[in-house]
């Protein structure tokens, strides 16, 4: 049967529990990972590529961790490659024997997933769903091979994207001995994941909670594919009326069933409760497979609890586990039980990110999960909460889709439908509703959505804020935000969220907050100077907003007659000055509840004059470098410099070959100014020993800088031996070499050991000598 678990206190009342007879199972937590499981056959019946032969290297199935999971399990590829034809696998699993002589209604449960099965969206919520397909077949032979499995227990055509609970029927196979195969048939989908198998006996008593009935109004919501539960809007104290309906699932007929209340007032005594206990005889008995309704008497919540207000509102929740729990009482009874909560109203601030389950202990929070989501229409889809790994949420795990078919199939919204808030305890006053929407990306086109947004008091009337939007982007996530103002104080405010009809939209971390008065406060920057503020490049200053709105709205006057601008708290704006001047930049948040400014004076200007002035440096052995005073701000200075020997380049050092006085002259220029400077050097000293060498062809030094090697070279007039030296410009040698009877030289020296430098390429024969000078950077 289904259990019903009290989320609040983990509190529900059991009876003596009958073992469960389990014949076998795996877990596949023992085995090596990209392996075969361990005491599995598996064989590969095909001749299809793999995707992933590291992890498949068999081809068939292994022990593997799916992405985003810890837990290991037992799966097999059916893509054949982005590269490679589509292919159709023909992958088996095949189980160790399973003795079922003690069985009498035996079945087989497992859990199921595809990587990317039924219900799957892409990281835009496009539709991506490569379903796996898959047979459970049964052999009684032992030998293991294909060809011995001709029994068809269970097929799945197309396996959902969320971990799935299958079960197959056994019972034809009582008293024997049987191997189980899980043959994967896809064609070119993606993986199938299989876990936690098991071969057990059915429940002699076994009862499942198919539905709850009150007077009260039900409102369902899917938590995931295994579990839901209701959320009943309640009115009154005096008497509530309920029923369920259950089904008999167990081996044999129930002749009674007991029904138990542990009814809790959360907000007065959350550690204490009343359990109220019923008990139904059946006459007929229930068949196995049919159902009966079973009406509860009706419950005095103000006589149970008198601490609640006469009139309160009250929420009723109803926690299903559909997988584990199957306790009986004797072959006669079987037990049940459900929790009644009172509403909990909440205070400001409030938060909520519809987180329904936290971490792996499935903890559950009231705040989260006291919402309602209705389906006004009755049609089966509405805005629901739903958490797709491949579909982010702007907070935690879990957001509200516009309109989701449950389990996990998305659609447009109708107009009506709406979720809300659990009760809020507002005081008279004002406040701020914020909400994060996100449109959703669909075969290159974007499908916006709205929520109109409404205040409701416990009597219904309602007062709008405003209409809430996805905007357009389908990468980030779109703040929302709007003030009322809540006329009276009370318990049973709520805040209503409602799909106007037709769009679709994602919605996540909704927060409300008292309203005080905006704070505006932020930064300049771009500015070329600061305290002050003095801009003379281009014209373009960038405005930083750090103001605190509460719910309003930031603009910003530039201070030049231009429009004045909206800007977003935590949001940055340029802005381009056309003409100089004085300009005060002015940026207001204003709220309902006043407003407030912030001001910055910028002066625009026309940048600094050139100035080309410099400092000469002799570096000696003719080696002079020189280095500009004042380096225009805005950039695109155009530099030249002539060195006065009849060489004009842009570089900041220059080697002189001979002695003189020099004059240099720098110029600068940009499109609209210029500016020139000279100065004078006198180099002595140098060897004149150049002219002593008479060269058919000049000497070459490149190149320079020389980064790994360096090339000489020149012709002579006549055959003679030559003399080469690298020197420092100190006159240190660190390389000599000797060419014998040489008219042409082309001579490579590598440089690669020799620090950054200027130096000297020394050339010498029995007629002369001459010298040049490179340079070394790497």
């Amino acid at each position: 049967m289904k259990k019903l678990l009290t989320l609040l206190f983990g509190a529900f009342a059991v009876a003596s529990v009958q073992a469960q007879t389990v014949f076998y199972s795996e877990n596949f937590n023992s085995g090596t990972i990209n392996s075969a499981p361990n005491g599995f056959t598996v064989v590969n019946n095909d001749a299809c590529a793999n995707n992933d032969p590291i992890s498949f290297s068999n081809g068939s199935w292994v022990v593997y961790v799916p992405p985003g999971s810890t837990d290991t399990c037992a799966a097999a590829e059916s893509w054949s490659g982005a590269s490679t034809p589509s292919c159709t696998v023909d992958d088996w699993l095949i189980t160790p024997a399973i003795d079922l002589s003690a069985a009498t209604l035996p079945k087989l449960k497992f859990r199921a997933q595809s990587a990317q099965g039924v219900g799957a969206v892409d990281a835009n919520g496009n539709p991506a769903e490569f379903p796996e397909s898959y047979d459970i077949l049964i052999s009684t032979t032992g030998n293991n091979a294909p060809a011995d499995f001709t029994n068809t227990a269970l097929s799945i055509a197309a396996e959902f994207d969320a971990w799935t609970q299958r079960e197959a029927d056994l019972s034809a196979y009582a008293g024997q001995t049987i191997y189980i195969a899980f043959r994967l048939t896809s064609t070119d989908a993606v993986r199938l994941y299989i876990d936690d198998l098991s071969v057990e006996e059915s429940d002699p008593f076994d009862l499942q909670l198919v539905s709850f009935q009150s007077d009260a109004t039900p409102q369902v919501t899917a938590l995931n594919a295994n579990t839901n539960y209701a959320v009943l809007d309640y009115s009154g104290t005096s008497l509530f009326s309920a029923s369920v309906t259950v089904e008999n699932t167990g081996q044999n007929p129930v002749d009674s069933v007991s029904v138990n209340y542990f009814i809790v007032d959360d907000i007065n005594a959350p550690t204490a409760g009343s359990t109220v206990t019923k008990d139904f005889a059946l006459s007929p008995s229930l068949a196995v497979g049919a159902q009966a309704t079973l009406t509860l008497d009706p419950v005095g919540l103000d006589t149970l609890f008198p601490t609640l207000a006469t009139n309160q509102a009250l929420d009723i929740y109803i926690e299903l586990d559909s997988t584990q729990f199957n306790p009986s009482v004797t072959e006669a009874d079987a037990f049940f039980s459900f929790l009644i909560n009172p509403r909990e109203a909440y205070t400001i601030p409030y938060s909520s990110s519809f987180e329904w389950v936290t971490g792996t202990s499935l903890s559950f929070e009231h705040a989260d999960w006291g919402w309602k989501f209705i389906d006004a229409n009755a049609d089966g889809d509405g805005s629901y909460v739903a958490g797709f790994s491949n579909f982010a949420s702007y907070d935690g795990d879990y957001h509200v889709f516009s309109s989701l078919v449950i389990p996990n199939s998305l659609t447009t919204g109708d107009a009506g439908d709406y979720f809300e808030t659990p009760e809020l305890s507002l005081a008279s006053g004002d406040y701020v509703v914020s909400l994060y929407g996100k449109p959703l990306g669909s075969q290159g086109s974007v499908v916006t959505g709205s929520m109109t947004v409404e205040l409701v008091s416990g009597s219904g009337n309602t007062t709008n804020i405003g209409t809430f939007t996805t905007g357009q982007d389908t990468l980030n996530w779109n703040l929302n935000s709007g003030v009322v103002t809540v006329p009276s104080n009370a318990n049973d405010w709520k805040i209503r969220f409602t799909n106007p009809g037709g769009g679709f939209g994602s919605w996540d971390l909704m927060t409300l907050s008292q309203l005080s008065a905006p704070v505006a406060s932020g930064a300049i920057t771009g500015t070329d100077e600061i305290n002050p503020f003095v801009e003379y490049c281009d014209g373009n200053v960038i405005l930083s907003n750090s103001s605190t709105a509460n719910g309003g709205t930031c603009t910003v006057d530039w201070g030049d007659g231009s429009a004045t601008a909206t800007i977003a708290s935590g949001a940055s704006l340029q802005h381009n000055y056309a003409s100089n001047g004085t300009y005060t930049v002015t940026l207001t948040a204003t709220n309902p509840a006043g407003s407030d400014q912030v001001t910055f004076d910028i002066l625009v200007t026309d940048p600094p004059a050139l100035d080309a002035s410099f400092i000469i440096v002799d570096q000696g052995n003719g080696n002079v470098s020189i280095t500009l005073e004042n380096s225009f701000p805005c950039g695109g200075a155009q530099t030249t410099i002539n060195w006065g020997d009849g060489t004009s380049n842009n570089l900041t050092s220059h080697t002189y070959t001979a002695d003189g006085d020099y004059t240099i002259t720098v110029t600068l220029q940009t499109a609209t100014d210029i500016a020139q400077s000279t100065g004078s050097i006198t180099i002595t000293g140098l060897s004149t020993a150049i002219g002593e060498l008479s060269l058919e062809d000049a000497m070459t030094v490149v190149p320079s800088p020389a980064v790994s090697d360096v090339n000489v070279s020149f012709s002579l007039f006549s055959v003679q031996d030559v003399t080469m030296t690298i020197s420092t410009i100190e006159g240190r040698i660190v390389e000599s070499r000797i060419i014998e009877s040489a008219k042409t030289v082309n001579e490579a020296f590598d440089v690669r050991s020799l620090d950054n430098g200027i130096y000297m390429i020394n050339v010498s024969t029995e007629t002369g000598s001459t010298s040049a000078s490179f340079v070394v950077s790497h």
